[in-house]
């Protein structure tokens, strides 16, 4: 039988879990990892029990940034169903002043195009601070100049607008945990 080692950026691949957090995971022994040498490796069935038990049941912190408040109170109903705490910002300059003063989330989903200040405008404010937070863009632009530069800036899941409810909460919860989440019931 033959283990499959990862390396951490293996992992962020597999999980969309930032190489950071996965290694401040394993240096505190919050995840099953090992170490090899000077480097952290985790043996993928370990981690993907893992996940499925102890990082389902974890309460996560997500920025939620739209300028359509329709849309934004669906994001945060979704998010607080699933057991999750939500900020809310209505709009690009409240995400940034959100950010501004707090950058400890799990996760950010955020429109890509707002007026004032984008998604994109955000994106680069967070990379200009070394803010490593895993995204999800909600955008009825897909193929946009827009997404070509927020690609730039982040490892980020895209899901076009208009989608819907169990679209969103698959993808944060694809997001946040790394696998696939079953349907709701």
């Amino acid at each position: 039988m033959t283990l499959e080692m990862l390396s951490p950026k293996d992992l962020s691949k597999l999980t969309a879990i930032p190489v950071r957090t996965i290694t401040r995971l394993a240096q505190e022994g919050k995840i099953p990892a090992v170490k090899v040498g000077r480097q952290w490796r985790f043996i993928r069935d370990d981690v993907e029990r893992w996940f499925r038990t102890t990082a389902s049941n974890v309460r996560h912190r997500i920025l939620v940034v739209d300028d359509d408040t329709e849309l934004l109170e669906l994001v945060r109903l979704i998010i607080s169903k699933m057991g999750h705490e939500v900020v809310a910002a209505a709009g690009g300059r409240e995400g940034l002043d959100v950010l501004e003063a707090d950058t400890k989330f799990s996760l950010l989903v955020l429109d890509l195009q707002m007026p004032e200040v984008s998604g994109v405008d955000i994106l680069k404010k967070m990379s200009e601070q070394a803010i490593d937070v895993a995204t999800v863009i909600f955008t009825a632009y897909p193929d946009s100049d827009l997404m070509d530069q927020a690609l730039r800036y982040s490892h980020i899941t895209v899901l076009k607008k208009p989608c819907d409810p169990e679209e969103i909460r698959r993808a944060i919860s694809s997001v946040l945990h790394g696998v696939a989440q079953p349907a709701a019931q």
